[in-house]
């Protein structure tokens, strides 16, 4: 077990960090929070891309294969949420620009990947929540919900998820490479859809 954990979230962090890195050069997130507007912009910008990627990977039947609760696990609907609290009404919201240049997640092993770039950005957000109620003032119920994802559940969440993508590799070894090709093409998906938006 202690093995495979070591191989595949080694593999993970090491061969995206520079596509990890370039992602968050693009989203700036200093510039971000310099007012209202600006961090509503960046909310907008993360939900085009979450918007029609969440639900590819949420919809996988391997979730239910593996009895892994992959419900709790959405972000879209903080991200509706904070966009509401902040001024979007539904026809604002569903005119929103969205990423068409996903990652091709053809396996659940990409699948896999994508939400490795998924879940590790809502454990950074722990730190974003904070910076974002101190320079902005907003609270989860106000308009950080997306980044305060999971609450006091933020560790035990990640810890079940990495065990989850441990045991993965474990039954199937040949897996690995197609999770952290699927992590790469995600989070290159993710930095280029960010990218394409002037600040």
């Amino acid at each position: 077990m202690q093995q495979g954990i070591f191989v595949i979230l080694e593999r993970l962090k090491h061969e995206t960090h520079a596509a990890h890195m370039r992602l968050e050069a693009s989203v700036d997130l200093p510039s971000r929070l310099r007012s209202p507007e600006s961090y509503r912009d960046l909310l907008a910008r993360f939900y085009g891309f979450y918007a029609p990627l969440e639900p590819r990977i949420l919809a996988r039947a391997e979730w239910a294969a593996h009895d892994f609760p992959i419900a709790p696990r959405a972000k879209v609907p903080a991200l509706e949420h904070d966009l509401a609290a902040l001024g979007y009404t539904p026809e604002s919201l569903a005119a929103l620009p969205r990423c068409t240049e996903l990652p091709a997640l053809t396996s659940f092993p990409a699948a896999l990947g994508a939400l490795y770039v998924l879940e590790g950005a809502t454990l950074g957000g722990q730190v974003i929540s904070r910076a974002v109620r101190g320079q902005l003032g907003y609270t989860p119920e106000t308009g950080c919900a997306f980044f305060a994802s999971y609450g006091r559940e933020l560790g035990p969440m990640w810890q079940a998820f990495r065990a989850f993508l441990t045991n993965v590799e474990l039954e199937q070894p040949a897996s690995a490479d197609a999770i952290v090709v699927g992590a790469h093409a995600t989070f290159a998906a993710f930095g280029a859809w960010i990218a394409s938006f002037e600040c």
